[in-house]
């Protein structure tokens, strides 16, 4: 009886699976907003009064800054799905999975609290969608 009662895995590798999102609305509508965030929880800023830490201060902080690295793994995955990654050849796969690393370095530096780690975290995100973007942004003629 309780077979019968078992889910079934909704997502199983058999399942074709397909975005909501076009690739460029997931970069711009989630992905980016997600990568500002954790941009600008990292680092310091330097004026004329002095320097100011960016980095989150409260548990509150920390949080968003969290959930916004969760985005940025989840963003790598979702790169993956067929309608977002169909005829992008191979690096576009290497790029996505480094970028769902990247999130996943900077959510190691969130959790440890290590705002050191999470300006490094940041850097190398940075680097990465670089590298994405020479070979894949397309520019208006």
């Amino acid at each position: 009886m309780l077979g019968g009662c078992q889910r079934q895995d909704a997502l199983s590798p058999s399942v074709d699976l397909e975005a909501s999102l076009t690739a460029d609305e997931l970069m711009h509508l989630v992905l980016e907003p997600a990568a500002d965030v954790l941009w600008d929880s990292a680092g310091w800023v330097m004026t004329i009064e002095g320097e100011t830490s960016l980095v989150p201060t409260t548990e509150e902080e920390w949080l968003v800054v969290e959930n916004a690295a969760g985005v940025i793994i989840a963003s790598g995955d979702l790169l993956k799905i067929p309608h977002a990654s169909e005829e992008r050849g191979e690096p576009w796969f290497t790029y996505s999975d480094q970028l769902s690393e990247q999130g996943r370095i900077a959510r190691e530096a969130i959790l440890n609290r290590d705002g050191d780690a999470l300006f490094q975290a940041g850097a190398s995100l940075y680097q990465s969608c670089v590298q994405c973007h020479n070979d894949y942004w397309v520019t208006e003629p």
